[in-house]
């Protein structure tokens, strides 16, 4: 009877053990870091960038806020159930409003910098590699300018995020068809997994969530271990190395231009300032940006510094001051990186103070300079500048205005700031300083 105890005991006390090892681990659920309240509730897919994200809620408001939690900014829309965003490049944020058939442009401080027309119902947006937009849904597709024209627009018996799409317009099918979705489903499963009552929620990387709770709640969350999820789908700011030229201006056709203004009048007439204004002229581009492009590199060559050390006297450009103004006001109706560079280079060397001013004056309509290369030639120009040419530097003052209002990022305004501060605490006029003092608040009351 002892030895039928004991051996009762025995295998009582191993299927215990046993039972003990083999037991799953028991869950464990993440940790929420830090809760803030939502203008309201999140009607759309959250818009995605390095420095946080945004949302439509049902307050009529797109509210933007950093992955600690912070708002950054709050807008008002009048339709937000009929408004979509898409993250683009450099931080910027595409607006779709489908009460009006617009799309607009909003940079990371919040400001909207234009608004176009779109026939079509938008699904996607995706930035290009020069600042162009492109827009598309399950049938068409249409090309913005950074300066919001319509460059032109597209039908298409294939989904265009199956295409090859140039710039200009021509569409190809891909060789490889496959396409990833973001998020993708195990990412969703383990969102249902863990939490409830949601409107949207997605990772930002293996071991962190946001989510967004219907009682106009945002939660973030820490998981112990990563998960097995497809990654960060933040937009990650982009880079690449200053001054390289974009693959898109390696597509225009740049042999056999007449770069002499005064023959060339097909480049400066109304003909081609009214195609420019007027957008959708898909494959002319190559032909409008070859020609501007070449002009351009010309001058480059004319006030740059020669082999012999010393510069060139006389510029065709420069004693046909009527035509090459209108050469220069073609910049922000082409506006682009590629642009940007030309720019930068004009104001770096030129000695022309007309076309120093003109240059500056036209950039302005459109300041786009992702890379900080007009705002560096300005810092570099103005150290050299005689300090008597007091129009000069309030031209210099009025873009680096343009610039980090455009481009809507705090660095952009501090590298602004100093900039005005040497002109402000310089040996200039006291008009020059007073007017430098001026934008250097306006740019403080720009900061996100």
């Amino acid at each position: 009877m002892k030895k039928f105890f004991f051996l009762l005991i025995f295998l009582i006390s191993s299927y215990s053990a046993f039972s003990e090892e083999a037991a799953p681990a028991p869950r464990q659920d993440p940790a929420m870091l830090w809760q803030t309240v939502l203008s309201g509730k999140v009607l759309s897919e959250p818009a995605k960038f390095s420095y946080g994200f945004c949302v439509i809620t049902d307050a009529r408001k797109i509210d933007s806020l950093n992955y600690e939690g912070k708002k950054l900014w709050e807008k008002e829309l009048l339709h937000p159930r009929e408004c979509q965003i898409f993250p683009l490049d450099y931080e910027y944020l595409l607006l779709s409003d489908n009460s009006k058939n617009t799309v607009s442009l909003i940079n990371p401080s919040g400001l909207r910098l234009w608004e176009s027309e779109i026939p079509f119902k938008p699904e996607n947006a995706q930035s290009g590699d020069d600042g162009r937009i492109f827009v598309y849904n399950e049938s068409e597709i249409a090309c913005y300018g950074i300066n919001g024209i319509k460059k032109w627009q597209k039908n298409s018996d294939i989904h265009p995020a199956l295409l090859k799409i140039n710039p200009f317009g021509k569409l190809d099918k891909k060789a490889d068809e496959k396409t990833s979705s973001t998020p993708s489903y195990q990412d969703e499963e383990i969102i249902k997994k863990y939490f409830r009552d949601y409107s949207y929620a997605f990772f930002y990387d293996k071991k962190h969530a946001l989510v967004c709770k219907n009682n106009w709640t945002l939660e973030y969350y820490y998981f112990n271990e990563e998960q097995n999820v497809s990654g960060i789908y933040s937009k990650k700011a982009k880079t690449r190395p200053k001054s390289a030229k974009s693959a898109t201006a390696a597509l225009y056709n740049l042999n056999g231009i007449n770069t002499d203004i005064k023959k060339n009048i097909q480049v400066t007439s109304e003909e081609r300032m009214e195609a420019l204004r007027a957008g959708n002229y898909a494959e002319k581009e190559i032909l409008y940006s070859s020609e501007l492009m070449n002009i351009l590199d010309a001058y480059s060559e004319d006030i740059n510094i020669s082999q012999f050390g010393t510069q060139k006297e006389y510029s065709i450009y420069e004693a046909n001051t009527k035509e090459f103004s209108i050469i220069l006001s073609q910049i922000p109706l082409l506006a682009s990186s590629d642009y940007t560079i030309k720019v930068a280079d004009i104001v770096a060397h030129t000695n022309n103070t007309a076309v120093l001013k003109n240059t500056l004056k036209e950039f302005g309509k459109c300041a786009y300079d992702p890379d900080y290369l007009v705002l560096t030639a300005i810092q570099s120009r103005a150290k050299k500048l005689n300090k008597r040419n007091e129009d000069i530097i309030v031209s210099f003052c009025d873009t680096v205005y343009e610039i980090c209002r455009f481009m809507g990022k705090n660095a952009f305004n501090t590298k602004g700031k100093l900039i005005l501060a040497d002109f402000v605490y310089a040996s200039n006029p006291d008009r020059v300083k007073a007017y430098a003092r001026k934008t250097f608040e306006k740019i403080k009351n720009l900061q996100m």
